[in-house]
């Protein structure tokens, strides 16, 4: 018979593992935009989606993933006017107020069900659950000085959204901006990425 003490040791070493085969299974290697000479902008990596076939560009997407209903877009593009030479703090403010005018970000307000304030890898942005035409679209913009980077999971269905929005989730998790870190590769740890920083190592 197992001891109670053995089975608690048991049962946080399956709690631990659990969440590395579900990321393992949805997302491959790293992607790094430095390769497409994009240090002008925003540097960044994400982890390509397993079994999405990746498209060539046909617009300002710096990636583009396919799968049946499902397409998966990344952009890096420059803030309007309005929004230029603006520091962390103004948007942490104007996000949690929810004062940002998305008009400014060619999202059309009326088709907007859903947004919220989110945070990537240190950096404020918005979640938006929106329907443009005849597509379903959950996009997550992330702010900078001058730059916004955009990920876009689209489909033609609300219902096929839904369940890739694990998979969109670790999309978000994986995502890393280079420039805050001293050095840039990721660690992967027992569980969740460790990313170096000039005051040692940042887990989270």
């Amino acid at each position: 018979m197992i001891k109670t003490n053995n089975m608690k040791k048991i049962i946080l070493l399956l709690l631990m593992y659990i969440p590395i085969i579900s990321f393992s299974q949805n997302l491959g290697d790293y992607y790094n935009s430095k390769t497409d000479n994009n240090a002008d902008k925003i540097d960044f990596g994400i982890r390509n989606p397993i079994g999405f076939v990746e498209e060539k560009s046909k617009g300002k997407e710096i990636k583009s993933w396919v799968k049946k209903d499902v397409k998966i877009m990344v952009f890096v593009k420059e803030n309007p006017k309005k929004y230029s030479d603006k520091n962390r703090k103004f948007f942490v403010n104007v996000l949690k107020a929810n004062k940002l005018k998305l008009k400014y970000f060619k999202l059309n307000i009326k088709s907007i069900s859903k947004s919220s304030y989110i945070q990537i890898d240190n950096h404020p942005g918005i979640e938006v659950f929106s329907k443009q035409k005849s597509l379903f679209k959950r996009t997550v913009l992330v702010f900078f000085n001058n730059y916004y980077f955009e990920i876009t999971m689209q489909s033609k269905t609300e219902n096929i959204l839904d369940v890739n929005k694990s998979l969109f989730k670790d999309l978000l998790n994986s995502i890393i901006f280079y420039d805050q870190y001293s050095n840039p590769n990721p660690v992967v740890g027992k569980w969740k990425i460790i990313k170096e920083t000039k005051g040692g190592s940042k887990k989270e």
